[in-house]
């Protein structure tokens, strides 16, 4: 009776529309060819219609529960998989952007390194510039003040000539003027020695005609005597 309520039951279960919303897979009894009108106008059976209806009731919401349940923990699996892909996402967003990140702060360093690396080649540039510049200043300079020191020196040189030829001119002035006064001196002298011996010489004719006188006045006394005598 039991093998046959249960036969019974899967031919009605098998021709429900409860069947459609049931799984492929599902194990339903082959082989029952009870029609559900023949079930129906059994009168042994009728009164088990309500019974199995509420089972097949209970079943259907049982597996409509299952159903949502199984959907519940599908968009639960799915909202996790959304979810860890999500995070995925977010991670591998994350990562990319920590990179991008590192390479454009590591960008940045290259960048300041090469502007640090400009700047200090400028740097050197320039006091290289800056010291070739005050070298060729101070060369200049020394140039310059070599110039001058040489000016200086063939002023110097031309003032000493000068002073040479002053010198020598005063001296040749001073010989001259010595020379000079020594002939003045000479002619003075030989003036003087001509006048001296003028001098001599004009006392001698002097002398030498007093002396002539003298000797005529004697005659002459003489003669005047003698005179007187003869008279």
């Amino acid at each position: 009776m039991l093998v046959f309520l249960m036969r019974a039951k899967m031919a009605y279960v098998k021709t429900s529309p409860a069947l459609d919303r049931r799984k492929k897979n599902e194990d339903v009894t082959e082989g029952t060819t009870i029609n559900k009108h023949l079930f129906l106008e059994n009168p042994v059976l009728a009164c088990y219609v309500p019974l199995f209806k509420k089972k097949q009731t209970e079943e259907e919401e049982e597996e409509e529960e299952e159903e949502e349940e199984e959907e519940e923990e599908e968009e639960e699996e799915e909202e996790k998989k959304k979810k860890k892909k999500k995070r995925r996402r977010r991670r591998r967003r994350r990562r990319r952007e920590e990179e991008e990140e590192e390479e454009e702060e590591e960008e940045e360093e290259e960048e300041k390194k090469k502007k640090k690396k400009k700047k200090k080649k400028k740097k050197k540039k320039t006091e290289k510039k800056k010291k070739k510049k005050k070298q060729t200043e101070e060369e200049e300079e020394e140039e310059e003040e070599e110039e001058e020191e040489e000016e200086e020196e063939e002023e110097e040189e031309e003032e000493e000539e000068e002073e040479e030829e002053e010198e020598e001119k005063k001296k040749k002035k001073k010989k001259k003027k010595k020379k000079k006064k020594k002939k003045k001196k000479k002619k003075k002298k030989k003036k003087k020695k001509k006048k001296k011996k003028k001098k001599k010489k004009k006392k001698k004719k002097k002398k030498r005609r007093n002396a002539c006188v003298r000797t005529r006045t004697v005659d002459d006394n003489a003669s005047r005597q003698g005179l007187d005598h003869a008279e």
